[in-house]
């Protein structure tokens, strides 16, 4: 039962270490990765944390510097009050563009987190065949993340304004007194608790609610019902673990990317080749989370049924014992033709010599 067994975070880091090895190393394909990186890259669109932008040095250029600066902002300042209605127009271009552009990538990604999912189980790479049969699920799970983008830009939305008012009246006076310092505080605290619930919800979609789907069929709502009742309902003490186990790996993650990235000058930064050239990251977690749950019943063995039994000689099967030499050979029964026959056909028995001629 999943209810008694003891539920490890630590346990499936050496079999998912294991499981990296045999899909990417095993048998080193090169095409493989490149294909495989296709699909952690369609995974992976929109998530963040694909690359880094390191920040320049652009202070200290003196007081000349600032005044520029200044000059500039008060001539862009007095050029958008001249022209408010065009800046209007392009800022709102840009957040339409920018919203087709998040919906796109959602939808994508959507359907590569299945791809990406099926190539790590089955050990292969492959692209147009489950980019065509994880369809369906695919526009769910896009269904569902797209629902949760917008509670998550309008609860930002009620964040915001409900802040705005509170500090309204020193905004309209021009000071930063009291209430713009509770706004501000308070404005933070709920930005983190919201930030922290969507990447928790995130992760459980990403970790649970995929494989769940991809094992069961169920839709996403339906699929967290079973997290919840099935794994969650008294496991919350390993899921916290889980959660900081994740933060552990995301770390040391991103030191190993960071350290490939300023070796291979910042080439393997660049979109879909940070993907191959990470793969066995990506790998990794993935196969970290399905080792996870592996743990709460045989249902939702993944990859431990995929994984090659150990190459062990067959035993010698066991000799069947002779059976007992019978004390004569019977002779089978003829039948009544062949008998005849064979009366027929049988020499008569020789004549002893010394009995009487026939008279």
């Amino acid at each position: 039962m999943a209810g008694v067994q003891e539920i490890s975070v630590i346990s499936p880091i050496d079999p998912a270490l294991q499981h990296t090895r045999r899909v990417l190393f095993e048998h080193f394909d090169l095409k493989k990765w490149f294909v495989m990186g296709f699909c952690a890259f369609l995974a992976h669109l929109g998530d963040g944390g694909g690359g880094f932008n390191p920040a320049g040095n652009f202070g200290g250029r003196g007081r000349g510097g600032r005044d520029d600066l200044d000059d500039f902002g008060r001539g862009a300042g007095q050029w958008m009050a001249d022209h408010w209605g065009l800046v209007i127009l392009i800022a709102g271009g840009v957040i339409l563009f920018v919203f087709a552009l998040a919906t796109l990538l959602t939808w994508l990604s959507s359907r590569g987190k299945f791809m990406f999912l099926d190539n790590v189980i089955k050990n292969r790479a492959a692209v147009s065949e489950p980019w065509e049969r994880f369809r369906a699920f695919g526009n769910t799970l896009f269904v569902f993340r797209f629902l949760v983008g917008l509670t998550g830009l309008g609860a930002f939305a009620l964040i915001g304004g409900f802040c705005f008012v509170l500090a309204y009246p020193n905004i309209r006076d021009g000071r930063f007194g009291a209430r713009s310092v509770t706004a501000l505080l308070l404005g933070l605290l709920l930005l983190a608790i919201l930030l922290v619930c969507l990447a928790l919800l995130q992760m459980a979609v990403n970790d649970f609610v995929v494989p769940i789907t991809y094992r069961r069929g169920a839709r996403p709502v339906q699929a967290l019902r079973i997290f919840r009742d099935e794994m969650l309902a008294g496991h919350e003490g390993v899921f916290l673990l889980y959660v900081l186990a994740k933060v552990v790996i995301a770390i040391v993650a991103g030191v190993l990317v960071l350290i490939g990235t300023c070796v291979t000058c910042c080439i393997a930064a660049l979109p879909y080749l940070s993907s191959v050239a990470f793969l066995p990251i990506f790998v990794f977690v993935r196969s970290y989370s399905l080792y996870f749950l592996e743990q709460f019943g045989p249902e939702w063995r993944f990859l431990s049924q995929a994984a090659p039994a150990p190459q062990t000689p067959p035993a010698p099967a066991p000799e069947a014992p002779m059976p007992a030499p019978m004390p004569f050979e019977p002779l089978p029964e003829p039948s009544e033709a062949t008998g005849a026959s064979a009366r027929e056909t049988a020499p008569s028995p020789p004549q002893d010599p010394t009995s009487e001629a026939p008279k």
